[in-house]
């Protein structure tokens, strides 16, 4: 065996090992950043997910549909029919689709002044779009082979976890007691509060009945 084929066989070997690690960080990001999502963590965990997530969707997932573009081009294409190379480049493609608009979004949501150019969209309508067309991407994904397969799949689970990382919900807490004792700072005040409220109705009272009775000695 020469060294050249030797050689190829190491890299390969290595890409594979490479791209499973990947993939495992990839789906134990996007686990991630769904529990942050649906459980209520402290604050630190959950910005601290936010922001891996966010970053590596800004950053790994071209790199990784390059990879898996190369892989597909260089060892499956030949072999795969060509429906199959169809559906294997539309899973590429859409995720690339997906990361531009993201990335666009992005920019359009930092210079307020650039949002009046455009047409009014649906945030939420555009963001269900994203999200529906990366779960297609990785559904066509499938018809990938080996190497490529497993760096695709990384991508789009990546970029579902970016997607996500701009997604708040807002959790009903339970409100603390206030104790107005402790509010107030002693019971004693308190306890003043208490008296005057008690006595300023007695003494408006005793307003009204002295005005009362020195209306009708006048009227006599």
């Amino acid at each position: 065996m020469s060294k050249d084929l030797q050689r190829d066989l190491s890299q390969k070997t290595r890409l594979q090992a490479l791209s499973i690690l990947v993939f495992i960080v990839a789906f134990s990001t996007f686990a991630a950043m769904t529990y942050v999502q649906t459980v209520l963590v402290p604050g630190f965990v959950e910005n601290a997910v936010r922001t891996c997530a966010n970053l590596g969707g800004l950053i790994t997932v071209p790199l990784l549909l390059i990879l898996g573009f190369k892989d597909w081009l260089i060892t499956s294409r030949v072999k795969l029919p060509a429906w199959r190379n169809g559906l294997a480049l539309s899973s590429m493609v859409l995720p690339s689709v997906v990361w531009l608009s993201r990335i666009s979004m992005s920019v359009v949501s930092a210079n307020p002044q650039a949002i009046d150019h455009f047409p009014h969209v649906d945030p939420l309508g555009l963001l269900a779009t994203l999200l529906n067309s990366n779960l297609l991407a990785g559904l066509l994904a499938i018809a990938l082979a080996g190497t490529a397969r497993l760096l695709v799949l990384a991508a789009v689970f990546l970029l579902w976890a970016a997607l996500e990382s701009g997604i708040y919900f807002w959790s009903a807490r339970p409100e603390p007691k206030t104790n107005f004792s402790d509010l107030c700072g002693s019971r004693a005040l308190l306890q003043v509060l208490l008296n005057l409220q008690s006595e300023e109705p007695n003494y408006a009272c005793r307003i009204d009945c002295q005005a009362t009775a020195v209306g009708g000695k006048r009227n006599t």
